[in-house]
């Protein structure tokens, strides 16, 4: 079983989506991965979990934003959106997430209890997510592959995977950058280690604040596989159907031709 992600060249590198229990999309600052992490959330109707607010509340917004006030709280907000039935969660980002422990004021700090906290939540996350048939998408800056990482010290109820995540995709900022007013276009690529092994290279362009086409990710896979071939500033499926002229209205009558379908 797999959770989709509403992007059909992400979903067929991925097997069909993203795998049970926790994957983390990792990549530096302005490298598209909360824009990602959002279109993916409001594709499954999800929770997201945004770490970046204000550290003194623990609030509600009406888009469905989710702000907790410590890193045990995420957590926690999480695991109880998995135990209610939730099948998506988004935690937008692990980089801000710390420990009431390391936040206290103490003599002498140390980052060991966000390391521990980050360690054995992600786990229990994975191990109910995977047991309720949920996944969930934790952003990171970091720029270590979680998925390597194993549990230390032992968890004595996980007797068999002690790997704190199921799946790493890298993205990495693209050189395509155009403004237009208020809007502005940002490329990125998407490292996706496919199920196969071998790890798929996704091109992307983002508009924010509108976010990522599904349309034109869409007419891109139906190119790639064949099902569509060029014929000018058209492109002609096999029962010799066209679409166009250009990208954005190829991608329009694609989706509504599949939709009618």
């Amino acid at each position: 079983m797999r959770i989709p992600t509403g992007l059909a060249r992400l979903d067929h590198a991925l097997g069909g989506g993203l795998p049970l229990g926790v994957t983390v999309l990792s990549g530096a600052p302005d490298s598209c991965k909360s824009l990602l992490g959002n279109t993916i959330c409001a594709w499954n109707n999800g929770i997201n979990i945004f770490t970046a607010g204000n550290p003194d509340s623990f609030v509600y917004y009406p888009d469905g934003v989710f702000v907790p006030y410590s890193g045990e709280a995420c957590f926690e907000l999480a695991y109880d959106a998995i135990r209610g039935g939730a099948k998506f969660v988004l935690i937008d980002s692990l980089a801000g997430i710390s420990s009431v422990a390391d936040n206290a004021k103490l003599r002498f700090r140390s980052s060991a209890p966000t390391q521990r906290l980050l360690f054995h939540g992600l786990k229990e996350l994975d191990f109910v997510a995977q047991s309720r048939g949920a996944a969930i998408l934790a952003t990171n800056e970091v720029r270590v592959d979680i998925s390597k990482f194993k549990l230390r010290p032992f968890m004595p109820h996980i007797t068999e995977d002690k790997r704190v995540v199921r799946l790493n995709i890298w993205s990495k900022a693209g050189p395509h950058t155009q403004k237009y007013g208020v809007l502005h276009d940002v490329g990125f690529v998407l490292h996706v280690p496919t199920p196969t092994g071998v790890t798929a290279e996704l091109t992307y362009t983002a508009t924010y604040p509108t976010g990522i086409s599904r349309s034109l990710d869409s007419l891109l896979h139906a190119i790639d596989n064949g099902a569509l071939t060029r014929a000018g500033a058209y492109w002609r499926d096999a029962d010799g159907q066209t679409y166009g002229p250009g990208h954005d209205n190829a991608a329009r009558q694609w989706e509504e031709s599949n939709a009618t379908s």
